[in-house]
This record gives C-alpha cells, structure tokens and sequence, in this order.
C-alpha cells in the first residue's frame, strides 16, 4: 500500500520520483490559465481560508465543476460564520468575481472576503453537454480506456492545501513513461524540476531517474530504492479505483467508505506527528466520458484533488537508457575576450567573467554558470546577462 507525507519545502530536497531536472524557473505549466488540450482545463485546488474571528466554508453538496454557458449564484457555494458561530448571509458585495468566465472551458477563482477573513474556490468549466447523465457508467467506460497503458496519454495535477500552504505536482502520462513537475511556492522560488519513471522494452522493465545535484540517481525496478521513491510518487492506483463502491450525487461520485477508497486509490496519508490520518470524503467527477478530477479530504481537513486535462495531447522526452549525467551547456564569448575562472564562494556559486581584451568597452558581458544556486533549487541553470 502506498504511503506519502506531506511534500518537502525545498526542491532540492523534494526527492519524489527518478529522473531529470529541469529547472526552467516557471512552473505555469501546472496551473495554467484557460483551456489546456482540446476541450480540458486545469483545475486548481480550493484556497484555503485566511484570518481570524470569522469561519469560511464551501458547501459540500453543490458541484464546483461547471459547463459552458452556465448561470451560476456563487453565493451559494460558500458558508459563513462570525466568532459565536452565528450564520452570516452570503452576499455578492463579499465575494471578488472578477475572473469568473463560463463562456469558455477553462477555471477560474471565486474568492469570498469579510472581517479580514477569506477564501477562495476554484471552478472548473467543460464543454456543453459532456457531463454525465449517468456518471456510474461513464466511470466505468472512463477506465476501461485505461487497460492498454501504451495508449495513455493524459496530464494530472495533483494540488494539496493544507492550512495556507498549496503544493502543486504535474504529472504527465505518455504511453509508458511518467513525468512528474514540482517545486514549492512557499519559498517564493518559481523553479521547477521534472523526474521521469522510464519504460525500457528491451529488459521490460522500468527504471527510476531520481534529480540529482549533477544529473540523475537510477534506480532500477526492483530494489529497494525504486519502490521507495515510487511509493512516494502519489501516483493515482487506478486498479483500485475499479473497485471503489459509490452512490452517485447528481454529476459527481461519492465513494460509500471514503476512507477505504482514498487509502486504495491514493494511497495512506501520514501527517506532521508522522500517525496515519483517515480520509474522510472521495468523490469522482466525468466529462465526456473521461475523469475530470477527483476531490479528496483527510481528517485534519487538509484536501488533495487531482485534475485531469491534455487528453491526447501530451508530449515530452524522457531520459536515455543509461543517461545518468547532464551534461554543462556551453557558454560562447564574444571574441576578443580575456577570462578569468571564479572559485566557488560560501554559497557554492562558481562560473566566469569575461572582459573585451583591449581594456577599451563599453560593455560588461558576465556569462555566469551557478551551480548550487539556493535561489534556484535546483541546478543546471545558465544566466548571462
């Protein structure tokens, strides 16, 4: 059974899944802004609520994903409470609806505020008449086209929120190989670093390419290390989703013993005090005949949702069959030019200085390799300036 703590703060030290880094200082990728694919948006995670003396919640019983063209009282989707836990009434005077477009497929954020107290809600928009009338056998046909893994090819974003914190993982699914992007906000660092899990036909076998501070660690499928990096991966077990029990609530699934289907599916969460938390709801939602996004929450009442997005239209480059260093990328002077070489400082930044020989410029050029860069989190970035 799988089993995953809360993610570490640092990149550097966030050692999830094998593979290569590639820190491109954005991370726009995971949480993108209108329609991602053909018809499929990303959906971020509810925000959580900030300030004191008044309480916020979102109404469980209404859906959060929406179809194009809908008219929508956003009114209703939030609770309220003062300090004595008397009912507020929800007004569209609290609530910020600046973002909100239904006319388009894509999310968007509906943030309520009052006292010095907010929160925000993310909506996620489908295409017109792709929810299911029957979402039990749309789950069903949803997951048989998951049988052939050569054919997979969709993105999942996994956001957790807990407290005032969000972290956010993209998962991308190619055929056989996964590509996992991350960093962590809360630093203030936009960095990102991609890991691969890599398919190889000819051993049939997968391999691990874990980032590392010059290139990759590989573990190979098993050992020891590769199952305990992939059970950290908070990979969706789509075989136990199978054989989740649910009622249905209208456009969404909500699974009969959460507790049970988000230990299986998602497998168990340990928090802080390092003591297993019980998952307290799981609910499934389809479009168009796909999963859209499952919804989760443990008891400490942190949640964990996964959106679906880019059917059919991932792409990327997994790492070679034994590639286990990057390689430094070049670095062209202008010419004439003298050099000088920089010795590693207490903050491990190393690189080079060039100057035009003649003495005469008026130009400083600085090409500068950092290796170890803090700022960064990760490594292998090359600024010239």
């Amino acid at each position: 059974m799988k089993k995953f703590k809360l993610l570490p703060i640092l990149c550097a030290t966030f050692m999830l899944v094998a593979g290569l880094a590639a820190c491109d200082g954005d991370l726009a990728a995971i949480n993108p802004s209108g329609p991602v694919g053909s018809d499929w948006p990303q959906l971020n995670p509810f925000d959580p609520s900030v300030g004191s003396g008044y309480s916020i919640t979102l109404n469980a019983d209404k859906s959060f994903v929406l179809e194009v063209g809908d008219e929508v009282d956003f009114t209703q989707y939030f609770s309220v409470r003062d300090e004595y836990g008397h009912a507020i009434t929800v007004t569209e005077a609290m609530l910020d609806l600046r973002y909100v477009n239904t006319s388009v497929t894509g999310s968007f954020k509906v943030t309520l505020s009052i006292g010095g107290a907010t929160r925000s809600a993310r909506f996620l928009v489908v295409p017109k008449g792709s929810l299911p009338t029957d979402p039990a056998s749309a789950l069903e046909n949803a997951l048989s086209l998951l049988d052939d893994r050569t054919s997979w090819n969709f993105a999942v974003t996994r956001n957790e929120t807990r407290g005032e914190e969000t972290e956010s993982i993209l998962y991308e699914y190619l055929g056989r190989n996964t590509a996992m992007t991350y960093s962590d906000r809360s630093t203030g660092s936009e960095a990102s670093c991609t890991d691969y899990i890599v398919y190889s036909r000819a051993s049939e076998s997968y391999s691990y390419y874990l980032h590392a501070e010059d290139g990759y660690e590989i573990f190979e499928e098993g050992t020891a290390a590769y199952e305990e990096q992939y059970e950290s991966m908070h990979l969706i077990d789509f075989t136990e989703l199978k054989r989740v029990k649910f009622d249905t609530d209208g456009i969404k699934l909500t699974a009969q013993n959460a507790a049970i289907a988000g230990k299986g599916v998602l497998g168990a969460y340990v928090g802080d005090t390092e003591k297993e938390l019980r998952w307290t709801s799981f609910e499934v939602y389809l479009a168009n005949n796909r999963i859209a996004r499952i919804a989760a929450e443990v008891e400490d009442g942190t949640s964990v949702e996964y959106s679906f997005s880019k059917y059919g239209t991932v792409s990327f480059t997994a790492p070679s069959a034994g590639q286990s260093e990057a390689e430094d990328p070049d670095i062209t002077y202008p010419s004439p030019l003298q050099e000088k070489m920089l010795e590693p400082d207490e903050n491990g930044y190393e690189g080079w200085i060039g100057l035009p020989s003649t003495g005469a410029y008026h130009v400083l050029v600085v090409p500068v390799q950092f290796k170890g860069d803090p700022a960064l989190n990760c490594t292998g970035t090359t600024r010239t300036w």
